[in-house]
């Protein structure tokens, strides 16, 4: 169920089970799959943002969830 003052006028069509996710782009020179690895060995989820790329030009960068944005900050400095 939706809550808060667009409530009376959306409703949800699904169960959200995942959130809002952020789509970052990389703006150093890191391996993004370097970095997701890192990242799991931390138990944070985090993914790549090349996938989901149909066709060129290919960003490198990452799907951040918004809710864990700041536990994955603190495990991974």
């Amino acid at each position: 169920r939706l809550r808060g003052p667009l409530a009376p006028w959306l409703k949800a069509v699904m169960p959200n089970t995942a959130g809002l996710h952020l789509a970052v782009p990389l703006v150093a020179p890191l391996d993004a799959a370097t970095v997701v690895q890192a990242a799991r060995g931390a138990s944070v989820g985090l993914h790549p943002l090349a996938p989901p790329h149909l066709a060129a030009p290919v960003r490198s960068g990452f799907l951040i969830g918004w809710q864990c944005r700041r536990r994955a900050y603190r495990q991974l400095r």
